[in-house]
């Protein structure tokens, strides 16, 4: 069975404008599915519709069920118990997530307090916990921090931190290491890699390079201008595309991937 199953999703502007159209795939338990396109290709916009985070004026239509749960039209009552429990959002830009007024501790512990119904001790070794399993040291200074105070790539592991502390069955990750720079970067999407595989969780990482989605996933469904053009392994869409917008993101993709490659040989010999 699966765990997500989306069917002809659409979503349009507030005047009517579609940003995407008719776009149907399936997650299973445990899966790993990328998101590729470039920018307003609508894979983010479809990544936000699963649990029914679309910006405010954007309606979605179709049908998006979630571990049984429709969520397309389904009121927002019916959504909360979702967020954190069955499918968590890691945005692209950490600071969208975290509140720079509240110590972050705080904010590792409200969907732990919703959803675990923690409280007082236990409530607090739960967040110090969730801070220690994605490699934050000195889990109590970053909990009595507010964000502006804690480097980017931390403030990325305690949004990670959110995202899984309530043992999600779906993480959705939204180009999560976009705003980072390559070293902090690597080091969190080995992290990612480390905790989905522990959990076995299912993921749908949503990216505009293919390089970095052929290193976290295994299959791809490939966006162009708010439609699904093509689906298939890393392997076949780089090998055997059989869309020409495939096959020309694949050339861009190898040609970006052998300038970088070159660059750190010649940076070697020097």
């Amino acid at each position: 069975m699966n765990l997500l199953e989306v069917t002809s999703l659409g979503v349009a502007s507030p005047d009517g404008v579609p940003l995407v159209r008719e776009v149907s795939f399936t997650v299973a338990p445990g899966e790993r599915l990328g998101l590729i396109g470039e920018s307003g290709s609508g894979k983010s916009l479809t990544a936000f519709s699963i649990i029914g985070l679309l910006p405010t004026g954007l309606e979605a239509s179709g049908s998006i069920v979630l571990d049984g749960t429709q969520v397309v039209g389904a009121p927002e009552k019916r959504l909360v118990p979702l967020r954190g429990r069955v499918g968590a959002f890691i945005f692209q830009e950490p600071l969208t997530a975290l509140d720079p007024l509240m110590k972050l501790g705080k904010q590792v512990a409200e969907p732990i307090a919703r959803h675990q119904g923690l409280r007082g001790s236990a409530l607090k070794r739960a967040v110090l916990d969730a801070l220690e399993e994605v490699h934050l040291s000195e889990p109590e200074r970053i909990a009595g921090s507010r964000s502006y105070e804690i480097s980017g790539g931390q403030r990325q592991r305690v949004a990670i931190a959110m995202a899984l502390a309530c043992r999600p069955r779906l993480l959705i990750a939204d180009e999560p290491t976009t705003a980072l720079d390559v070293t902090v970067q690597s080091g969190v999407l080995d992290l990612l890699d480390q905790l989905v595989t522990e959990r076995d969780m299912a993921m749908i990482f949503v990216s505009h390079d293919l390089a970095i989605v052929s290193r976290m996933t295994d299959h791809a469904l490939v966006m162009r201008a708010g439609e699904a053009v093509e689906r298939g392994s890393i392997r076949q869409l780089l090998a055997s595309p059989q869309h020409p917008y495939t096959a020309a993101f694949a050339a861009s993709a190898y040609e970006m991937e052998s300038g970088f490659a070159a660059a750190l040989d010649q940076g070697q010999d020097e």
